[in-house]
C-alpha cells in the first residue's frame, strides 16, 4: 500500500470508496453515521486545499482507501467529556477514514503514517461504530471520552501516544 496526498481528479473514485464504506457501516448496525450525503465532495474538496485528504493505493496504483489528517487542532476536541486526553502534546487527527473493502489495514497504514509526523494521533467514532472502536483499539489506542462533533452529535474519542516523538522547533 501506497499513501499520497489527493488530487482532485481523485474525487468520483473516492466518492464511490465512501459508498462502499457507508454500506458496511450500515451492515454492520451503524445507521447514524455519515449519513445525508456526508462526506461530500465539498468537505474532500476543503480537505484537499488544506493538503490533508489523503488517497491509499495498492501496489498497482489503484485507489483501495482514503483518510483525512489534519495538521491543526480538531476544534470539537477542546471540550471532552466523561474522561480527558492522555496529554496536552501536539497532534495529529485521522477523520473520514474509508476503505473499498478490498484490503485489511487501511486504518493501520494510515495510523502509521499519522506517527512519522512525531506527533501524537486523536481519532473519534460513532459509538455504533464497533468495527473501527475494536480497531483502534487493536491498534493500542486508548479510549479518552465523549467529544461533540460540529452537528452536536457525541463521538468516542481515542488517543494514540507517539513513543518516538520529535522534539524539533517544529512541535
Amino acid at each position: 500500500m501506497e499513501i499520497r496526498l489527493t488530487r482532485k481528479e481523485d474525487i468520483p473514485q473516492l466518492m464511490e470508496v465512501f459508498e462502499i464504506a457507508k454500506k458496511f457501516m450500515r451492515s454492520t448496525g451503524n445507521l447514524e453515521q455519515w449519513i445525508n450525503g456526508y462526506p461530500t465532495e465539498d468537505v474532500l474538496m476543503n480537505d484537499i486545499a488544506n493538503g490533508w485528504s489523503h488517497t491509499v493505493t495498492d501496489n498497482t496504483g489503484n485507489i483501495i482507501g482514503t483518510f483525512c489528517m489534519m495538521t491543526v487542532p480538531e476544534p470539537t476536541y477542546i471540550i471532552i467529556r466523561d474522561g480527558e486526553w492522555l496529554n496536552d502534546s501536539p497532534y495529529v487527527t485521522i477523520h473520514r477514514i474509508a476503505s473499498d473493502g478490498s484490503t485489511h489495514g487501511i486504518l493501520r497504514k494510515a495510523v502509521e503514517y499519522a506517527l512519522m509526523t512525531g506527533k501524537d494521533v486523536r481519532i473519534d467514532t460513532h459509538a455504533d461504530n464497533l468495527p473501527m472502536r475494536n480497531a483502534v483499539t487493536k491498534l493500542g489506542f486508548t479510549r479518552c471520552g465523549i467529544i461533540n462533533i460540529a452537528d452536536g452529535s457525541e463521538r468516542i474519542a481515542f488517543q494514540f501516544v507517539n513513543s518516538h516523538k520529535h522534539t524539533d522547533v517544529e512541535n
